[in-house]
């Protein structure tokens, strides 16, 4: 049910009872008031917006004094399960002030505290019944070096680390924790983009942390060659890693010059072109188109390509290849020009005139042509 305000009217023995102690539950209450009546103790709660309310659900804990009996004592509504929109009676039972057993253990072996005081888990004491008592457990536990503890909530169902309760009989209280470890993000040069940034991740024993440098940093002309590993983590000579939660460790990560690949062209659009930055050992596709025009009788040619310094091959015939960059290096396109020879031929009838060979030549080279020797007389 949704409710929004709610008003008990609490009579016993008509003059005998007076209000004593008012504590909410884990309804959100904006006001809750006790007020003694001359025949009841009337209880007022209120809040802004509706409240979802499943019976039997807890809405207050009340605290009422016996005004003729010398024994103080307290009255606990044992299984509410009373229209509340309705008035009526309500069976309560009635606990004289006595002693209970109280037990509160973190299963983490981490302190708790009782009304302010710090104690050692397991705790045990003897409680009066009927009197409140706040409890509190860390949200946060520290562990060993790398680990620690986080609050999940206690063994009788309620979620909050710092709490209130009424004793009406022998009490064991667990607060359960879930363990997690710390996995470290580091890059002391400062450069990529980690990702994860630089930090600390706590994770689950199931979980998995993946990270990775950010290489290369072309800006600053540097790229990852590795990590450093503390903790569980070993060191590692890539630049992606995985940290696992069922250990703590952390990556550092390293960083080393990258090479220079200077690749250059006096035709064409060689790709890539200029200085390609390289890590040791990595591969490069290199291209060119094979022939620029300069004009309809008028080409370059590409014919290979040659380089010098850490390259392997150093040299090649194709305009499309890959080579390897193991040191500072370059690649030289190179061309030669061409010219288109159109051969025509007049007086000669319907003689054939051919080229032997290609329509294009290179430069300073010799052309084969062909003309059938028998002519065609004419009118």
């Amino acid at each position: 049910m949704d409710i929004d305000t709610v008003e008990l009217r609490v009579c016993f023995d008509n003059t005998s009872l007076d209000y004593s102690q008012l504590v909410p539950a884990a309804i959100g209450w904006d006001e809750l008031i006790g007020t003694d009546l001359d025949s009841c103790v009337v209880i007022f709660a209120q809040t802004s917006a509706k409240l979802l309310v499943t019976p039997p659900e807890t809405l207050m804990f009340v605290r009422f004094d016996i005004t003729p009996t010398p024994t103080q004592c307290f009255i606990h509504c044992d299984s509410l399960k009373y229209d509340i929109l309705s008035a009526g009676t309500v069976p309560a039972l009635f606990i004289p002030e006595m002693l209970f057993s109280v037990n509160i253990t973190t299963d983490c072996g981490c302190s708790l505290y009782v009304d302010a005081s710090i104690e050692a888990s397991p705790y045990s004491g003897n409680w009066t019944g009927g009197e409140i008592y706040d409890i509190a457990v860390p949200e946060i536990a520290s562990g060993n070096a790398g680990e620690r503890f986080v609050f999940t909530g206690w063994s009788d169902g309620d979620s909050i680390a710092q709490r209130q309760i009424i004793i009406i009989s022998d009490t064991a209280l667990i607060a359960y924790y879930t363990h997690q470890t710390a996995a470290g993000i580091f890059n002391p040069q400062e450069l990529g983009i980690p990702n994860p940034p630089v930090g600390t991740y706590w994770l689950h024993i199931d979980d998995t942390l993946s990270a990775s440098a950010g290489s290369p940093d072309i800006e600053n002309r540097s790229y990852c060659s590795g990590f450093d590993g503390a903790g569980a983590m070993p060191m590692g000579t890539t630049d992606t890693t995985s940290i696992p939660g069922a250990n703590a460790g952390a990556v550092f990560w390293k960083w080393d010059n990258m090479i220079p690949l200077a690749i250059s062209s006096p035709y064409g659009t060689p790709t890539p072109a200029g200085t390609v930055w390289c890590k040791p050992d990595e591969e490069i596709a290199i291209s060119v188109d094979s022939i620029e025009y300069i004009d309809s009788d008028n080409r370059h040619l590409c014919i290979g390509w040659s380089g010098t310094g850490g390259i392997v091959p150093t040299e090649g015939d194709e305009t499309s290849t890959t080579v390897t960059v193991s040191a500072t290096a370059s690649v030289d396109w190179l061309w030669l020009d061409q010219h288109r020879l159109t051969l025509s031929a007049t007086g000669a009838g319907d003689a054939p005139i051919s080229l032997i060979g290609a329509e294009w030549y290179f430069g300073d080279s010799i052309a084969g042509i062909a003309c059938d020797a028998q002519g065609t007389a004419s009118d």
